[in-house]
């Protein structure tokens, strides 16, 4: 696994590499220069990479009732104006 450092070379023998998940919120310029068995280097190549920090939200669920609704048990009172 690999923990980039910026400036600072991560040299590998894999072609691929693992990336820890440690890159903080932010872009993120990574270049890519192949060297080789003869000792040549490749032209650069560079990406960017951009992490985001992802807010999971929760569905809202509906509210129950705290009981059962009950009819009045007493006389209904109308005060007409």
């Amino acid at each position: 696994m690999a923990s980039f450092r910026p400036g600072q070379t991560l040299t590998t023998r894999e072609p691929r590499v693992t990336v820890d998940a440690g890159l903080p919120v932010g872009v993120h310029r990574f270049q890519l220069v192949v060297l080789t068995d003869s000792g040549q280097r490749s032209a650069g190549d560079v990406v960017q990479v951009s992490v985001v920090r992802t807010l999971i939200v929760e569905p809202v669920r509906p509210v129950e009732p705290i009981g059962p609704v009950l009819p009045p048990t007493g006389p209904i009172i109308r005060r007409e104006p």
